[in-house]
């Protein structure tokens, strides 16, 4: 993985901001998009329409090249904000030295691509991205991906357990409680230095 420079520190999002704005979010169903067209699905096509257009993998991996290793697709998950607020949110919190390239899509989406792989993957586990009070779902981009086919399917919030008895208090212990609720990325600081015990809160990836 490329360094891209100096050591960058988040700051966390409030726990609570996270979870009403998730909770706002009206629930839908996903939609599933494969990479590639099956043949039969595509022999079919080729019968019923006259003009079909293969292109060669070998030019879609050079076009792929400059978004497979830096680029995210986000979409905001209540009010639409605007691309530019969530990028200088980006750039002040993970103190870039300048700002990520947006790419507006249709449906809301947007892509941002940054400057190498190690600020991409930064932005990904310092999630959740708040907004304008608006949670943002962020996921790499993957290649086919069409608004208004395509969804983003996961998000990172901030999960809180409340009242956790003394004898749980170890990370292991914890964090595979939070399992059940999503995918556990990471404890916050007061939570693994145990000094206050009131609940204990971990980064979790939830399914939308």
């Amino acid at each position: 993985m490329e360094h891209c420079g100096k050591n960058l520190y988040p700051e966390s999002s409030s726990p609570s901001m996270v979870m009403q704005a998730l909770h706002r979010r009206a629930s839908r169903r996903p939609h599933w998009t494969t990479h590639r067209i099956p043949d039969r699905e595509l022999e079919a096509m080729q019968r019923r329409f006259d003009d079909v257009v293969e292109v060669d993998d070998d030019v879609l991996e050079e076009v792929r090249k400059p978004w497979k290793t830096s680029a995210v697709l986000i979409r905001s998950l209540g009010r639409v904000v605007p691309a530019e607020w969530v990028v200088k949110e980006l750039r002040r919190v993970m103190e870039l030295p300048e700002p990520p390239e947006i790419f507006p899509l249709l449906e809301g989406f947007f892509v941002v691509r940054f400057s190498c792989e190690e600020h991409r993957e930064k932005a990904l586990s310092w999630g959740p991205w708040l907004v304008a009070g608006q949670i943002h779902a962020m996921e790499r981009w993957r290649p086919n991906f069409s608004p208004g086919a395509g969804e983003l399917n996961k998000a990172i919030v901030w999960l809180r357990m409340l009242g956790l008895p003394l004898d749980y208090w170890e990370e292991s212990i914890i964090l595979q409680m939070a399992a059940k609720a999503g995918k556990p990325l990471a404890v916050d600081e007061i939570t693994e230095q145990g000094k206050k015990r009131g609940f204990a809160r971990v980064k979790i990836e939830v399914d939308l």
